[in-house]
């Protein structure tokens, strides 16, 4: 993939706080702030001093995939206020199920430094910016020894290119010095539909044939 926004998305913020305080004591459980979040994706000292400047406790529990958060997410009922979904496709089928509440923006005092080029691709699957707030982006790509890569390839070969890992020619050449790639569904769809010229947005029955036989060719290179 060759970039994946993160997004944090606000579901039922509000919402949660009310029921919670008609179950029990309003005081204490409005105290209270659910977030589920990726692992390492705070500093060490940001929960305790936010419950130091806010008062407010945070239980934040972790997990190591979309695919773990949506299934918590749309059984329903998950307790959380803060969740940390990436934007395409989760956080866009999530809102199409309709579990996220919309922003309260005028409680976001720096709502307005958020990147305009972000925000704009964002209302693609957020109309209005109304449900989520970017929290990190990154970008996707190859990482490689320059010096073992040419030694294997010569100094001429090309190496900023999806390539290396998909066409078995050079990928078997590289196979020696291990071949990874990330366990991860939007990376790996993403990086082959590039490698092969289409459109990464579209997950019909011809991409998906596409990426198998592209993982496929190069399987035996992968380590």
């Amino acid at each position: 993939m060759n970039k994946l926004i993160l997004t944090l998305a606000v579901c039922g913020l509000l919402s949660a706080c009310g029921e919670k305080q008609e179950a029990g004591n309003p005081e204490a459980e409005s105290k209270t702030l659910n977030v589920y979040n990726w692992s390492d994706y705070i500093a060490e000292d940001t929960i305790a001093d936010f419950e130091k400047e806010t008062g407010i406790k945070v239980v934040y529990d972790v997990y190591d995939g979309n695919e773990t958060l949506e299934a918590k997410l749309l059984a329903g009922s998950s307790g959380y206020d803060v969740v940390f979904p990436s934007a395409r496709p989760f956080a866009e089928k999530h809102i199409a199920a309709g579990i996220y509440a919309d922003l309260d923006k005028a409680a976001l005092s720096n709502w307005s430094n958020n990147d305009p080029g972000i925000m704009t691709s964002l209302q693609a699957i957020d109309a209005g910016n109304a449900k989520l707030a970017p929290y990190m982006w990154g970008t996707t790509g190859i990482g490689y020894n320059v010096q073992k890569v040419r030694e294997i390839l010569g100094p001429d070969a090309v190496l900023d290119s999806w390539s290396m890992i998909f066409d078995p020619a050079i990928a078997g050449k590289l196979a020696k010095c291990g071949i990874a790639v990330l366990d991860d569904p939007e990376d790996a769809f993403t990086s082959a539909l590039l490698w092969k010229g289409l459109d990464p947005k579209v997950s019909d029955a011809a991409s998906l044939e596409a990426v198998k036989a592209a993982f496929m060719a190069t399987r035996p290179n992968i380590t």
